[in-house]
């Protein structure tokens, strides 16, 4: 079974290369942090390292083995991202071996953002 959600679209810049399912951000770093195996808890953090407070919603992308891209999916409710401190949500996926994850982020003035690809 591939990712167990409902799915909306937006299209996002890409993030700066960092380590598996992490990006590299202006002003932060926004990562999905996964469990062990495939299926578990994923967890979308965005790290904001200084600058005003930003209104954000965090979610993941999921894409499949034969690299066709899902939509972004945003589940969390607007969470205030503060310098210095660390926003995230957690969500249960069942993902099958040779998809891939990444997190996804949207501020409330309009913009998105995208972390690097995970892949099982």
């Amino acid at each position: 079974m591939a990712v167990v959600a409902a799915l909306s679209i937006a299209m996002a810049p890409a993030a700066g290369a960092t380590s598996d399912g992490c990006g590299d951000l202006d002003n932060g770093q926004l990562c999905i942090y996964h469990p062990a195996g495939p299926s578990g808890d994923y967890e979308t953090r965005y790290f904001k390292n200084g600058g005003p407070d930003v209104v954000v919603m965090l979610g993941e992308q999921a894409k499949t083995p034969d690299g066709n891209v899902q939509p972004k999916d945003y589940d969390s409710t607007w969470l205030t991202a503060k310098a210095g401190r660390t926003v995230s949500k957690t969500r249960y996926l069942t993902m099958d071996k040779g998809w891939c994850i990444r997190a996804a982020m949207k501020t409330k003035s309009g913009e998105t953002y995208i972390g690097k690809w995970y892949c099982m």
